[in-house]
């Protein structure tokens, strides 16, 4: 799958799950509702493609590497703290991946 292809799958993901839109994803905003849909879709894009920290923050407005690194970090902490959080994540995984 193209990066731009998968990309573009999870931000319409978490958009849906969010009710974020991709734009507001993509956008500069940084509220902290917007911040964690960019933040969780990162996330996604780096653990299900084969996509660098630069081709990732490149599908997400040109984002620098250290920022998609920072943003992943961020919710692979929140996951190991925040079940209700985890599971949100899991909800938006199950959805991209049915048969798991």
């Amino acid at each position: 799958m193209r990066s731009s292809a998968a990309s573009d799958v999870y931000k319409r993901q978490v958009s849906e799950h969010t009710n974020i839109s991709v734009s507001d994803i993509v956008s500069t905003k940084r509220s902290q509702d917007i911040a964690t849909a960019r933040q969780i879709s990162m996330y996604l894009c780096r653990k299900y493609t084969d996509k660098g920290l630069k081709s990732i923050g490149d599908a997400f407005g040109g984002k620098d590497h250290s920022t998609v690194h920072s943003n992943i970090q961020k919710v692979e902490d929140k996951i190991e703290k925040d079940p209700e959080f985890a599971e949100m994540v899991d909800v938006i995984i199950k959805k991209l991946n049915p048969q798991k």
